[in-house]
């Protein structure tokens, strides 16, 4: 994936280990502007889970390539070279002298298995099946980290949307402290009005820092799930949340993803594994054929080591290997082998339940969380108004001040609240596309 040019991977500040990939490391020289979908993205390619599941496909293909090996003969080479040195033996008293000699052998062995019982055409299907599960496994890892994303990227997004409500609950308690002020100058009220006005200002401030504190962690944790180096403050996010009335057919996304989530065809991948080795097992029961060619060369006690004294001979062999009664081994084998296919299907048959269960509760999920979010933007409404009723009857002298402090404290609930429903919308969403492996969550709108 080539990264976006708002978001440079600096080579030189990438961090070194042995044995391990550079991990890549943001500039933190200014803030980068970042959307949902760039954050989704250099997650996918840089998230430790997929990378691994990467590594662990790439060596499925070796897997396939030795089951298509199979199919070849095979070739091997044994050759063998001894030299002995001059030597004396005794016989009747008589002693002899034994020269200098070598031994010397080689032969090639080509040789082909005929009929195997079928068993190559179930390790082939075999190593398909385990390829299979392994694209699953990368699918799998990319939904689940690009459903973390989105939601760290959301929890992120609530903390910094917090941050900015506080910094204007700041502004708007500070102009009631005005208000309190001039008041309090005039004589109409105490001084009371006065220290709780400031100390609702110094609340404010303190809920400020405790936000901008959250809304670090919240960044470093996006970073983190990113697979990504870089202090919270290279980051910028730039996504606008706008929640929208879902349109969602539940039905048609349990159908669609009993259909295509991968975490299901991981595990019909297995499954078929589990058949093909049931079929390898039963195969037990039938004979091997087997040809064979051997080209060898032998040269005993030779003591100049001369090629014309080498004896040359060739070999041609047919072998059928059939186990007619070896006790109850292979119906132990078999009967195991069956077994672990018939659980791997009830693997598969749970799977597919939990995935419809999760789907239709995401979906009222995200149907319970968009009511709220209307119901909270009345509030919101309902508040405001209260709160400058609350003000103009304070300006005039027909409510106390803690009775305006009351109407504040109200509305900037309020506020807060319409705030954490339009991200627990989207949070619904995400975890309704990890769900269902469908695309639901929307485009990024920066």
């Amino acid at each position: 994936m080539t990264l976006p040019p708002a978001f440079p991977i600096l080579p030189s500040v990438t961090l070194r280990a042995q044995g391990v990939r550079e991990t890549p490391v943001l500039s933190t020289a200014d803030a980068r502007e970042l959307t949902i979908g760039e954050a989704v993205g250099i997650g996918i390619e840089e998230n430790p889970a997929i990378r691994a599941a990467r590594f662990r496909r790439a060596a499925t293909g070796a897997g396939l390539l030795e089951a298509w090996g199979n199919f070849l003969p095979e070739l091997n080479l044994d050759a063998f070279l001894q030299k002995s040195g001059r030597g004396e033996f005794v016989v009747g008293g008589v002693a002899f002298q034994s020269p200098e000699s070598y031994t010397t052998y080689y032969q090639f062995v080509l040789s082909h298995r005929l009929f195997d019982a079928g068993r190559d055409f179930l390790r082939l299907g075999a190593a398909r099946a385990e390829r299979r599960a392994a694209d699953a496994q990368v699918d799998e890892d990319r939904l689940r980290t690009a459903a973390a994303v989105r939601r760290r990227y959301v929890e992120a997004l609530t903390a910094q949307s917090l941050g900015e409500q506080a910094g204007r609950e700041i502004l708007a308690r500070r102009r009631r402290l005005d208000l309190a002020q001039a008041r309090f100058d005039l004589g109409e009220v105490t001084r009371s009005d006065v220290l709780q006005a400031r100390i609702a200002v110094s609340q404010a401030e303190v809920e400020l820092a405790r936000q901008r504190e959250e809304a670090g962690r919240a960044k470093l944790e996006l970073l983190r799930e990113m697979g990504v180096h870089a202090d919270a403050d290279s980051i910028e996010l730039v996504a606008r949340l706008e929640p929208f009335e879902p349109e969602l057919d539940a039905d048609a996304l349990v159908r669609a993803s009993l259909a295509t989530h991968p975490a299901l065809r991981r595990l019909r991948g297995e499954t078929d594994v589990r058949r093909s080795e049931h079929g390898i097992a039963k195969t037990a029961y039938l004979p091997t054929l087997q040809a064979g060619i051997t080209w060898s060369s032998t040269a005993d006690d030779t003591t100049e080591f001369l090629f014309s004294d080498f004896n040359d001979r060739s070999v041609y062999s047919l072998s059928l290997t059939w186990e007619l009664f070896g006790g109850f081994t292979r119906h132990a084998g078999t009967s195991r082998a069956k077994a672990e296919v018939r659980a791997s299907e009830e693997a598969v048959r749970a799977a597919e339940l939990e995935v419809e269960a999760a789907v239709r509760a995401a979906v009222l999920a995200v149907e319970t969380a968009y009511a709220r979010r209307l119901a909270q933007a009345e509030e919101v409404e309902l508040a405001r108004e209260q709160l400058d009723l609350a003000q103009e009857r304070y300006r005039i002298g027909s409510l106390s001040f803690p009775d305006l402090t009351d109407a504040q404290v109200t509305f900037a609930a309020a506020e807060t609240a319409a705030i954490g429903s339009v991200h627990d919308f989207f949070l619904a969403l995400a975890a309704l596309e990890e769900a269902s492996a469908q695309p639901v969550f929307p485009e990024d709108r920066p």
